[in-house]
């Protein structure tokens, strides 16, 4: 009979203790939870900040936004300017080939008063 009452007590031990074991370990995961809001915890007067802010800069960024239609339309007025200013400007050969006719020109007139004065 001593035999059964060790048994059942050692058994009762055993649930007992296998009980508090799994009530200490979800303590354990709710103390480090509840460290971890607190970490993370974001007050109310600093989420009404955060708001306003993100508020001005959807603001802005709605000012600022160029739709892509308008994008694409203004892209190709620059790309008929530049067009246009090709046309109607020199280049810098044409500038350089220009400038070296006018100073032959020049070296031919020279040469003919150089002529004459003789």
């Amino acid at each position: 009979m001593d035999y059964w009452i060790e048994f059942l007590m050692t058994t009762a031990l055993g649930i007992i203790s296998y009980f508090l074991k799994k009530t200490m370990d979800k303590i354990d995961r709710t103390e480090r939870e509840v460290q971890r809001i607190e970490r993370d915890f974001v007050t109310e007067t600093s989420h009404a900040k955060d708001m306003e802010d993100m508020g001005r800069d959807i603001t802005k960024i709605r000012e600022d936004y160029t739709p892509r239609n308008e994008f694409k339309e203004a892209v190709h007025e620059f790309r008929n300017d530049l067009k246009a200013a090709q046309k109607e400007f020199l280049t810098k050969e044409d500038f350089i080939r220009e400038n070296r006719k006018t100073e032959q020109r020049l070296d031919d007139i020279y040469k003919l008063l150089l002529k004459e004065r003789s």
